[in-house]
């Protein structure tokens, strides 16, 4: 228990990040050639584990009209980006129009994931280098995702810009949800810019892998700097 710090139960978990644990995501070994399990498998424990989560997301803000949702971790390679996308396409299949964005602009997942070309998107945007919003309409769903575009030199910068709420609040008055996928929290300081203005965020964390020290920072930032209510995953 001293040396091995990485977080294993709920009871812990919640604990350190001082918020409840609203769901529970099993390990998909077939998740590389099959990302969006909501879609492509169904039935399976996977993807009941997005309907369950999502379930758990709308009771939790039942009582606030939250229309944005930031999609983050303590450090990179927990899953963030496929939670992200799983769960745009949950909350769609329940009827509800979404608009998935891919603001991690270091490391883009979202238009590999959904099977999209990355750019023009959210650089190109915020850049100036398109005026209109380069969304792609799933066919099959209430969903739109605008990809992360070019890698930009500058991502914070972009993210600092005034065209950024801007955009945030034109996606948040055409759609019933937003959900932004960004970087992690304890790298670079992308995360803390754009939750300064969304709504919520759920912070996700990896069973048996993210480390307690790193859990307990990333809360402790997203609390203090973020002044916004946040929701926990393992």
């Amino acid at each position: 228990e001293l040396l091995d710090r990485r977080i294993r139960d709920d009871e812990a978990t919640e604990a350190i990040a001082g918020a409840p644990v609203l769901g529970h995501i099993p390990h998909d070994s077939a998740a590389r050639k099959w990302p969006l399990v909501v879609i492509d498998d169904s039935d399976s424990p996977e993807a009941e584990g997005y309907r369950k989560l999502r379930t758990n997301l709308r009771v939790a803000t039942v009582d606030r009209n939250r229309r944005s949702l930031l999609v983050t971790s303590a450090v990179s390679g927990e899953g963030k980006s496929l939670i992200t996308a799983n769960l745009g396409f949950a909350f769609a299949q329940a009827g509800h129009r979404v608009v998935l964005v891919d603001a991690d602009m270091r490391r883009p997942r979202l238009a590999d994931l959904v099977g999209l070309p990355p750019s023009p998107g959210l650089s190109e945007l915020l850049s100036g280098d398109v005026t209109d919003e380069p969304l792609h309409q799933e066919h099959r769903l209430p969903l739109e995702v605008l990809t992360s575009g070019s890698p930009p030199q500058n991502p914070s910068e972009l993210l600092e810009s005034d065209a950024f709420p801007a955009l945030l609040e034109r996606l948040t008055g055409r759609a019933e949800l937003v959900i932004i996928d960004c970087p992690a929290l304890l790298p670079v300081s992308d995360a803390a810019v754009i939750a300064t203005l969304a709504a919520e965020v759920l912070l996700v964390a990896r069973a048996s892998s993210t480390r307690a020290e790193q859990l307990d920072i990333a809360a402790e930032e997203a609390f203090a700097r973020f002044n916004v209510p946040v929701t926990h995953l393992t």
